[in-house]
């Protein structure tokens, strides 16, 4: 839990049953989708989630075939994906989705679209500091609870936030949340954990969301943290003191971390989670313009996570390409600027979207 809250989530309003193969199904990664029959209150606009019941083929399409020991995932996994719908085709029972799903679907997941009503939107919280008793830290897993804000729902909002001498400073799930400009620092004392005065700085653990702008002047054990099959996420414009970017295990994949200064750099890639659940990381994860005052260096294919993901624009002397396993490895060394910068902005303008967020 949170200091403070946003209680609520999404509902599913109806549903039908995703049709995998044929004719009008492209193979592979795929925007358009045939369903067995268009629900009456589909529409262009209309926000949908299409969910599955994943097995062990879907843990391993989230590692691109390589998830590493996944013994102790649990199976089912219930996984989803959340989009606008661009078009509608009754003739042909087909919707055409707002950008391509990442994993070709399997009829053995029984995947489903389903149109969502969120039970809480549009909500904000802004100008704000919260600040908890100084006291020294405790330890990991050993915290009392002095966590922040917990965002959930869909198309909220936390803007121009301070937090000072959290255990957690945000924990965000639901979809399409806005995290922007977040401070956090903290007073404390952590002689025991080289500077460690928190847990988990900023968790993202649904779709969709975007943090856009953050300032850790604090360090946590995960500064950055992304888990459990995530996809779709942003994190860009940020600095920490000596960044983390955690990725917790059980495929988080997907996701984008763009513009981004390392501080140290000499624990970017530090990551948690439990024992035989995975790769750190899943697929087609993207790392764009990231620096630090050190030279980075490219995670262990072999234990961090799958290949399949983007590292461009790294300040790094390792030598481009130089590590085999990952889809590219780019380094830069940032004599001249990166262009784009920010990959998120580089998008969105590319989307036509002018909104501030």
């Amino acid at each position: 839990g949170g200091f403070i809250e946003f209680k609520g989530g999404s509902r599913t309003v109806q549903s039908a049953r995703v049709v995998v193969g044929g004719q009008t199904q492209p193979a592979g990664r795929s925007d358009i989708l045939r369903l067995e029959a268009i629900p009456s209150r589909l529409q262009v606009g209309s926000t949908v989630s299409i969910t599955l019941r994943g097995d062990e083929r879907f843990v391993s399409a989230a590692y691109a075939g390589d998830p590493g020991d996944i013994s102790n995932v649990k199976i089912p996994i219930w996984a989803s994906f959340v989009r606008r719908v661009l078009a509608v085709d009754h003739e042909r029972s087909t919707v055409t989705l707002g950008g391509a799903l990442p994993i070709e679907l399997s009829s053995n997941w029984g995947p489903y679209l389903n149109i969502l009503e969120p039970t809480l939107q549009e909500a904000g919280l802004q100008n704000l500091q919260i600040t908890f008793p100084r006291t020294n830290y405790r330890g990991h897993h050993t915290e009392v609870g002095y966590n922040g804000i917990v965002v959930s729902g869909a198309n909220n909002w936390v803007r121009d936030v301070a937090i000072h001498n959290a255990d957690s400073g945000i924990f965000c799930y639901g979809h399409a949340n806005t995290l922007q400009n977040i401070l956090l620092t903290s007073s404390r004392q952590s002689s025991s954990y080289n500077g460690v005065v928190g847990h988990h700085g900023i968790t993202l653990g649904g779709r969709n969301n975007v943090v856009n702008g953050f300032d850790f002047k604090a360090t946590f054990f995960h500064d950055l943290t992304v888990s459990n099959f995530v996809n779709g996420n942003v994190f860009a414009n940020g600095r920490g003191v000596d960044l983390a970017i955690d990725h917790h295990k059980r495929g988080p994949f997907n996701n984008l971390f763009t513009s981004i200064d390392a501080g140290r750099g000499s624990r970017l890639f530090y990551s948690g989670g439990g024992q035989r659940l995975g790769k750190y990381a899943g697929t087609a994860n993207v790392y764009w313009s990231i620096w630090a005052k050190n030279q980075l260096f490219p995670p262990s294919v072999d234990t961090f996570g799958a290949k399949g993901s983007w590292f461009v624009g790294i300040k790094s002397e390792v030598r481009s390409r130089s590590n085999s396993g990952w889809q590219a490895w780019e380094r830069t060394d940032f004599a001249d600027p990166m262009y784009p910068a920010d990959l998120y902005k580089a998008q969105r303008k590319e989307r036509g979207v002018t909104s501030q967020m």
